[in-house]
């Protein structure tokens, strides 16, 4: 009974912390790492709960359990934007800093225009590849249109 216990507290710490960690970051590659770690982590519970049929799989049971609704949570949390700073708060330090209201304003939203123009831009190593892949298909460049890859 202890031990069915231990198991399952241990599962479901294991999964609040990985599903928290997917849920909040905004990271697609920290998110496909953890995945990765928490199939690594059940499938070894597996294999081991094969070799010994007496033991419970408890431990992945509620780490399943737990990830899936902490997933969720760190969404939502995500979503709410709740470790952010507001449009407001940003703009406040501008000001703190001896800008004008309006040149706060501007300078705020060049922030986020620069931002998300990074974001949205395709990274060179990943036009260099794109460039290697069309040569050697026989083309020499892609078509030109709005739904063109590569930004030349």
């Amino acid at each position: 009974m202890i031990k069915n216990l231990n198991d399952s507290l241990e599962g479901a710490g294991i999964g609040l912390l990985a599903g928290l960690v997917i849920g909040i970051s905004d990271s697609d590659w920290i998110r496909l790492a953890i995945v990765f770690a928490l199939f690594a982590y059940a499938g070894k519970d597996l294999l081991r709960n094969k070799k010994d049929s007496t033991d419970s799989s408890y431990k992945t049971t509620f780490t399943g359990i737990a990830s899936f609704l902490a997933v969720i949570i760190g969404l939502y949390i995500n979503g709410q934007q709740l470790f952010r700073e507001s449009p407001k708060e940003a703009v406040s330090e501008w000001i703190n800093a001896g800008y004008s209201p309006e040149q706060a304003r501007v300078l705020y939203l060049k922030k986020i225009e620069k931002d998300h123009e990074n974001k949205d831009s395709v990274s060179p190593l990943m036009q260099s590849l794109i460039q290697t892949i069309i040569k050697s298909s026989g083309k020499d460049s892609l078509p030109a249109g709005k739904d063109s890859i590569i930004n030349n």
